[in-house]
């Protein structure tokens, strides 16, 4: 089923460099588990919930191995979920990342996480990187919340959004002032 989103362009290019990452997501991250897969892990791959652990923070994490620090299902660079099961078995954390999606009343939109060095590496080489598009997806996370405050329309929403990235992408003035004005 496809998802209609307000996407960031800069993901429109980006591609998981994977094994190739200097920093990858796969460790010392605790890359979270969403209830939609845990119940699949139980339904359809039993043996995949002992690659999760309880959290204090959030209920369910990849469990990483206590040497390495790297996820456990790490195998030369690559996820062995996707790799063995296929990207269904991947929860939404790890599935998603470096994109950021959430609610906006009725829009859903999805932004980059500038904590993905690829990301930042595309962002830079593209002559618009806080620019958007309408596209259609064919995955959305099991849970997005909506961050439309109660007494702001989704239209005004929008704007803000919108001008918040605007203003983050604006060269004409120094970085500094670009924080100041966000």
């Amino acid at each position: 089923m496809a998802h209609p989103i307000l996407r960031s362009k800069v993901l429109s290019e980006f591609s998981c460099l994977g094994d190739k990452c200097e920093d990858t997501c796969c460790q010392q991250w605790s890359m979270q588990v969403d209830d939609g897969t845990i119940n699949l892990y139980r339904s359809e791959a039993p043996e995949l919930l002992a690659s999760i652990e309880a959290s204090k923070e959030v209920p369910w994490i990849m469990r990483k191995d206590p040497a390495s620090g790297y996820c456990v299902k790490l195998q030369g660079g690559l996820c062995g979920i996707h790799k063995e099961k296929g990207d269904r078995f991947i929860s939404d954390a790890c599935y998603f990342y470096p994109r950021m999606t959430r609610k906006l009343g009725n829009q859903t939109v999805m932004d980059a996480a500038l904590s993905c060095p690829e990301i930042v590496r595309q962002a830079l080489r593209q002559g618009e990187p806080t620019a958007r598009e309408h596209v259609s997806i064919d995955r959305i996370p099991h849970t997005l919340r909506d961050i439309l405050p109660q007494q702001i329309s989704q239209s005004d929403a929008l704007t803000i959004h919108n001008a918040f990235l605007d203003t983050a992408g604006d060269t004409s003035f120094p970085v500094e002032e670009a924080f100041v004005r966000i």
